[in-house]
C-alpha cells in the first residue's frame, strides 16, 4: 500500500526549490507562474510505500552533487529536457534554481530503486500546462512519478511541463531476493599500484557505483541473496585473489566488455590501478544460478566523463555485463589524464515454479527475446523507420543495434573542425514478408587501428544490422565495429561503391526502396584529421507469393549443464543451428540447438529413429570415438534433425551421435 504524506511548502519567488523524499517516493508536483518575476514557485508530495517485500535503495545523488558540484547533472537553460528514472526506480526528489540571465530555471532530480516490487511506467505522458497556468500532477493509487519533460517558449519566457507516472505492484516469482545495502566504498591510495576488491560472496551483484575523486575512482557494490532452497549458486569465472596483470580480463587504456557466461551473473569485481598509466585493469567473478534460466536486457546508457556512474538493476535481475571505454581528459597545457565511461547489462531471473508456471520479470525500458530469429510473411517489404535521436555527441560513443527483423538503411554524420570529430545518427528498416528470415548478428570487437583503414565485410546473404564507434581525443580518431545480419530466403544484389565523401563535410548515405547498407569503408586523412567515407547499398528481394516452400524457425533450445549430456531431437523438423561455449575450469562445452519447420505441400518427411533407438538399446552404438577426429555427413537427400553427446572424465572428451531426416 501507499501512505501519503503532506504537501511541502512553496519556495519563494526567484529562490531555489528543493525537496528530498528520503526513503519515500515522489507522487505529486505542483507549480504556479507569476508574470513578475517571470518565475514559478514549487511544492511536492511524497508517499511511503508499505510492503514486507520492499527494499528501498536510496539514491544520494541529489545531495552528493549539490555538495560537490552544483552544476553537475543540471538541465540546460532555455533547452528542452526529458528526464526518466532508470528501470525499476521512481522519482524521490527534485531541485531547481533560477538565474536572472537568462530568466529560466535549471533542474535535477533524484530516483529511488524499489527492489522486490515491479515498476511499470505509463505509456503516455500527462497533458502539458498552458504557459502562464498552473502545472500539476498527482499519481493516484499505487503509483509514483518516474519522468518530467519540459520545453521553453522564448516568446513568453516560460516553460510547459508534462509528467509520467508508474504503477508499483508485487509479483509472485516463486522465490524472494534478500537485498542488502551498498557496500562501503573503496578508495585508491597514492601508491604506484593499488588493488581494490569488492564481492558479494554467495550472493549476486545487483548494483555497482563508481565516482571520480581526484585522479582516480572508488568502487562500491549492491548485493542480493536469492532465498530459495531449490536454487543453488555455482561459482565460475576467474581467481580474484591474484594480483598479476596477466590474471586480469582487461588492458590498460583499452576498451573492454566483460560478460558472464549464459545463465550466470556477476558476484565480484577487482580493479588494479597503475599510477604510471593513469588507468586501471579489471576482472570479474560470476555465479551460475543452477535450475534457473535467464535472459539478457540491453545495455544501459553511457555514464559521463569524470562524473558519478551508478547503476541498480530492476527487481529480480542482476548485472551480467560491464563495458567501459577510456577517454583522455584535458588538463593544463598539453597534459592529459585517463577517465572511463561505463555502462552495464542486467539479466532478469526466470524460474519454473513447482506448479510449472513460468514467472518472468520484464522491464518496460528494455526488451527480452527468446530468440534473435524472426520469421516474416508475404509480400516482402522494408519499412523505413525513424532516425535515431538524439544525435550522438561529438567525442561521445555512438551505437545503433537495429534489433530483430531490422537492418541498417541509412546513416548520417556531421563533421566539426573545432571538435575534430563527427556526430552520428542512424535509420533502420523493418523487414517483413516474402518468407524472409532475419538472423541477427552481434558485435565482435573493434575492427580498425587508430588512423587505419576501416571496411566492413558482410557475406553474400548478409547486410549490416549494427554499427558503433568510440573517440579518442589524443588520436583525434575513432575505432569502429559492426555486425552483419543474415537474410534467409532472400536475394541480395549489391550495387557499386559511392564516391568518397568530401573531407570535413557531412556524410549522408541513404539506400533506396527495399535496399540496405551492405558495405562501408573509410580512410583517415592526417592533414585534415578526419575520415572520408564511401558506401554500398544492396537491393533485397523476397520469394514470390507463389513460392511452394518456406522455413519456419523455432526458438533456441536451453543449454545443457557442464559435464552433462546434451540431447536435442527436432522431431519432424530439421536442425539449422548449433552453438557451444567453452569453459576452462570444466574443460567442457555446453550446447544448444535451433530447429526449423519445413513448410511445403510437396514435402513428405521420413523421420529417422536412430537417435532414440540406439540410445535405448545400445548407447555406445554409432557414437564417435574419444579424442579421435570425426566427419559426419547426412546421406544424399537428407539433413540433420537431432544431436546427442555425453562427456567422460577419462579421457576428458565428448562422444557424439546425430540424427537425419529424408
Amino acid at each position: 500500500s501507499m501512505e501519503y504524506q503532506s504537501w511541502s511548502a512553496y519556495n519563494e519567488w526567484d529562490q531555489q526549490s528543493k525537496h528530498d523524499c528520503g526513503e519515500h517516493v515522489l507522487v505529486g508536483i505542483e507549480s504556479h507562474y507569476h508574470i513578475n518575476p517571470q518565475d514559478r514557485k514549487w511544492r511536492y508530495l511524497c508517499s511511503k510505500p508499505m510492503s514486507d517485500a520492499l527494499t528501498t535503495i536510496i539514491e544520494d545523488t541529489l545531495d552528493y552533487e549539490l555538495d560537490h558540484d552544483p552544476q553537475d547533472l543540471m538541465t540546460e537553460h532555455l533547452e528542452e529536457f526529458v528526464f526518466l528514472c532508470p528501470a525499476g526506480s521512481v522519482m524521490a526528489g527534485a531541485y531547481s534554481k533560477r538565474d536572472d540571465e537568462p530568466e529560466d530555471r535549471q533542474f535535477k532530480f533524484k530516483c529511488n530503486s524499489l527492489l522486490g516490487l515491479i515498476v511499470t511506467p505509463d505509456e503516455e505522458w500527462s497533458s502539458a500546462n498552458d504557459l502562464a497556468a498552473r502545472s500539476y500532477r498527482v499519481c493516484e493509487g499505487r503509483s509514483a512519478l518516474v519522468g518530467v519533460t519540459a520545453w521553453f517558449n522564448q516568446t513568453y519566457d516560460g516553460r510547459r511541463f508534462r509528467y509520467k507516472c508508474a504503477t508499483i505492484s508485487w509479483l509472485d516469482m516463486g522465490f524472494t531476493v534478500d537485498y542488502r545495502q551498498w557496500t562501503a566504498s573503496t578508495e585508491y591510495a597514492s601508491a604506484a599500484s593499488t588493488l581494490i576488491s569488492r564481492n558479494c560472496g554467495g550472493g549476486v551483484m545487483v548494483g555497482i557505483g563508481s565516482w571520480h575523486d581526484q585522479d582516480d575512482r572508488n568502487l562500491r557494490l549492491l548485493c542480493g541473496d536469492i532465498a530459495d532452497a531449490n536454487i543453488t549458486l555455482s561459482v565460475t569465472g576467474v581467481d580474484l585473489s591474484s594480483e598479476h596483470d596477466e590474471s586480469f580480463q582487461s588492458l590498460y587504456k583499452e576498451p573492454f566488455k566483460l560478460e558472464c557466461p549464459p545463465g550466470s551473473v556477476m558476484a565480484g569485481v577487482v580493479a588494479k590501478h597503475n599510477a604510471e598509466t593513469g588507468d586501471s585493469i579489471f576482472k570479474v567473478s560470476c555465479n551460475r544460478l543452477v535450475d534457473m534460466t535467464m535472459a539478457d536486457l540491453n545495455y544501459s546508457s553511457w555514464s559521463a566523463v569524470e562524473k558519478r556512474a551508478q547503476y541498480v538493476c530492476p527487481s529480480f535481475s542482476a548485472i551480467s555485463g560491464i563495458e567501459s571505454i577510456p577517454l583522455q581528459v584535458s588538463e593544463d597545457g598539453d597534459q592529459y589524464r585517463i577517465d572511463r565511461r561505463w555502462r552495464v547489462r542486467c539479466s532478469p531471473f526466470e524460474i519454473r515454479k513447482a506448479d510449472f508456471d513460468i514467472a518472468t520479470v520484464h522491464s518496460l525500458e528494455c526488451t527480452t527475446t527468446t530468440s534473435t530469429t524472426t520469421t516474416t510473411t508475404l509480400p516482402f517489404e522494408i519499412q523505413i523507420g525513424d532516425w535515431s535521436a538524439p544525435w550522438s555527441g561529438f567525442k561521445e560513443p555512438s551505437e545503433v543495434n537495429c534489433g530483430a527483423a531490422r537492418v541498417l538503411i541509412a546513416m548520417k554524420s556531421v563533421h566539426s573542425d573545432y571538435q575534430e570529430d563527427r556526430q552520428w545518427t542512424y535509420r533502420c528498416g523493418s523487414v517483413s514478408g516474402g518468407h524472409v528470415t532475419v538472423i541477427q548478428g552481434s558485435f565482435a570487437g573493434w575492427r580498425n587501428d587508430w588512423k587505419g583503414k576501416f571496411e566492413t565485410n558482410c557475406g553474400a546473404d548478409e547486410v549490416i544490422g549494427g554499427f558503433r564507434s568510440f573517440h579518442d581525443h589524443n588520436q583525434k580518431d575513432r575505432k569502429f565495429d559492426y555486425f552483419c545480419s543474415k537474410l534467409v530466403d532472400a536475394q541480395i544484389t549489391p550495387h557499386g561503391w559511392t564516391d568518397y565523401e568530401f573531407i570535413d563535410k557531412s556524410s549522408y548515405p541513404s539506400c533506396g526502396k527495399n535496399e540496405a547498407i551492405w558495405q562501408v569503408a573509410s580512410m583517415y586523412i592526417d592533414q585534415e584529421e578526419d575520415r572520408h567515407w564511401k558506401y554500398r547499398c544492396a537491393t533485397i528481394t523476397g520469394k514470390a507469393a507463389t513460392e511452394p516452400f518456406s522455413m519456419e524457425y523455432q526458438s533456441w533450445s536451453a543449454y545443457n549443464d557442464w559435464n552433462q549430456k546434451s540431447a536435442k531431437d527436432c522431431g519432424e523438423q530439421v536442425l539449422v543451428g548449433i552453438e557451444s561455449h567453452y569453459n576452462m575450469e570444466t574443460q567442457d562445452r555446453k550446447w544448444r540447438y535451433l530447429c526449423s519447420k519445413p513448410m511445403s505441400d510437396a514435402l513428405t518427411t521420413i523421420i529417422e529413429d536412430t537417435l532414440d533407438y540406439e540410445l535405448d538399446h545400445d548407447p555406445q552404438d554409432l557414437m564417435t570415438e574419444h579424442l579421435e577426429e570425426f566427419v559426419f555427413l547426412c546421406p544424399a537427400g537428407s539433413v540433420m534433425a537431432g544431436a546427442y553427446s555425453k562427456r567422460d572424465d577419462e579421457p576428458e572428451d565428448r562422444q557424439f551421435k546425430f540424427k537425419r531426416e529424408l
